[in-house]
């Protein structure tokens, strides 16, 4: 309440207010009556004063220095008894109070200050009751809304109610989630717009933003670590009436515990989505299912018969070594959880990319179901919101193109390469793409000792050759088979007579007891003599 408000009630018209310049929106908690000189130093902020005077009789300069000092102390005025101690207000007195605009009050010599006090504030804790009274109900309501499972639609209709006004809520993407009243899903849309492209969401209590003729007021609502939806209020403004500021914060905490609700709903959602992709990708590559089995069990996950797929990776946390908390979420846990959510809605709607968490990994996978390019437009857009939104980084790893559901996990592989040694994008630097392996490379998480005893078993004693003529024979057998089987190429590459090379291949077939006329035999040495490279 603030003073005005209190003086228009005729049962206090008995007040007059002694100085020109008040400033009567001064907002009044409670009364105090005293005639301490030094009550400055104690009184709660917004405290209105009654008292006679006493203290200052014939000391307006002290008068002077005490309304200095109550004005620090935000008092909403002070009301003096004139006729006792002093008779009139010395002009000094009114001067000071002018340029505070601290109102001064005169109290008629026939209301005993005993009385001017009980009456001020009872009317005062009366009227603080009425407000926490319906600020408590209000709360009420949107609880017993809420634990009765009532969609966010119809809460968010009964807060329209309350105050008459349109209100809609929104997330910390921009995305209008709810309307009431007059607001619309387009008018909601583009006011959320308005407000993020105006100013920061970031506030602690809520603020008022006008646009034009429209005025907006944003009560942001808070999650773990940060705000993460905003209920916006049309043509409202809870300084006008105190009542509001008492309203609104207990609609916001219940719209806390909503949201906090909703946070685990989503991950059980997600969970189940999780279980799905992993199953999947265990099945087929045992062969468990085949190609019409898979879609027929993921159909309702938005699976579809096509001639591509890729699988792309987004990881938010590559040295996050701590395990998700599915009890008691953190703000890394809700963030990966809003982001998951703003994504599965955002890139789903034509089942041309279809999003999966994996928790354990602190990333979402992405199964793309199309000939274009588009996903990559969709996922760096990804990228710079939650940039934006969460000064945090996303690497974006995607697997290469396979033409069979039956072969998916191939490129799950290859987007998991490209996590560790992927292709930047120049113009993307948080892009990987996939880059191609040579022989080498795909032997290199094999033990050495295993690919060594493969080696000694296929090539025998021209795996490791320990004297001259069997590194002349392993160069010769090396060098056809890399000629194609071609003596006449064999013989010009290492400079020696054609009989020479029939001579040291019949002699290689002997020590390796196999026919080299069979391309599969070839293949077995061609590739034992790459891996005796790489195994030393």
């Amino acid at each position: 309440m603030v003073l005005k408000e209190l003086l228009d009630k005729e049962r206090f018209h008995y007040l007059k207010v002694l100085n020109d310049k008040p400033d009567l929106s001064r907002k009044v908690i409670t009364v105090e009556s005293t005639e301490t000189p030094d009550v400055a130093k104690y009184i709660p902020q917004n405290t209105f004063l009654i008292m006679t005077g006493m203290a200052f009789k014939e000391e307006p300069e002290q008068l002077c220095g005490f309304l200095e000092d109550l004005n620090e102390r935000r008092c909403a005025g002070v009301a003096i008894k004139l006729g006792r101690f002093l008779n009139t207000l010395d002009a000094r007195v009114l001067h000071t109070a002018n340029q505070l605009g601290l109102p001064l009050l005169q109290i008629p010599m026939d209301k005993t200050l005993g009385n001017v006090y009980q009456e001020l504030l009872s009317y005062i804790w009366d009227n603080q009751n009425g407000y926490l009274l319906g600020a408590l109900n209000a709360q009420q309501k949107i609880s017993n809304l809420i634990l009765q499972g009532s969609s966010l639609k119809s809460i968010i209709n009964n807060i329209s109610m309350i105050f008459g006004k349109p209100v809609m809520v929104m997330d910390l993407f921009g995305r209008t989630l709810a309307c009431g009243g007059a607001f619309t899903r387009e008018s909601g849309e583009k006011a959320a717009k308005l407000l993020l492209d105006g100013r920061g969401m970031e506030q602690d209590s809520y603020f008022v933003y006008t646009k034009g003729d429209t005025k907006y007021c944003v009560y942001p609502i808070h999650g773990v670590g940060r705000s993460t939806h905003y209920i916006i209020i049309l043509d409202f403004d809870p300084r006008e009436k105190e009542e509001y500021v008492l309203i609104m914060e207990q609609i916001v905490m219940a719209l806390e515990m909503y949201f906090y609700r909703e946070l685990y709903v989503k991950y059980n959602e997600m969970k189940i989505r999780e279980e799905f992709m992993t199953l999947f990708l265990e099945q087929i590559e045992r062969k468990m299912w085949n190609e019409q089995q898979a879609l027929a069990l993921g159909e309702s996950y938005g699976l579809r018969r096509l001639s591509e797929y890729r699988i792309v990776f987004l990881e938010m946390d590559q040295v996050c070594a701590r395990k998700f908390n599915t009890v008691n979420f953190s703000k890394r846990e809700e963030r990966y959880i809003l982001v998951y959510d703003w994504m599965f809605h955002m890139l789903g709607e034509e089942n041309e990319i279809l999003i999966f968490p994996q928790k354990s990994n602190w990333r979402y996978v992405c199964l793309i179901q199309s000939r274009k390019n588009d996903y990559l437009k969709h996922l760096l857009h990804v990228y710079e919101m939650v940039k934006e939104k969460f000064q945090q980084d996303i690497i974006i790893a995607q697997g290469g193109m396979v033409s069979s559901l039956m072969n998916i996990k191939n490129s799950y592989r290859q987007a998991e390469q490209s996590l560790i040694d992927g292709n930047k994008d120049e113009g993307c630097p948080y892009l990987l793409s996939y880059k191609p392996q040579n022989m080498k490379e795909l032997f290199k998480f094999i033990p050495e000792k295993e690919v060594r005893d493969t080696c000694k078993f296929t090539l025998k004693e021209l795996a490791y050759p320990q004297n001259q003529t069997e590194e002349e024979l392993r160069k010769t057998l090396y060098t056809y088979l890399f000629c194609g089987s071609s003596i006449t190429k064999t013989a010009e590459s290492l400079f020696v007579h054609r009989n020479t090379i029939k001579y040291r291949l019949k002699k290689c077939e002997e020590i390796l007891e196999i026919d080299l006329s069979e391309v599969s035999n070839c293949f077995q040495l061609q590739l034992a003599l790459v891996l005796t490279e790489y195994a030393q």
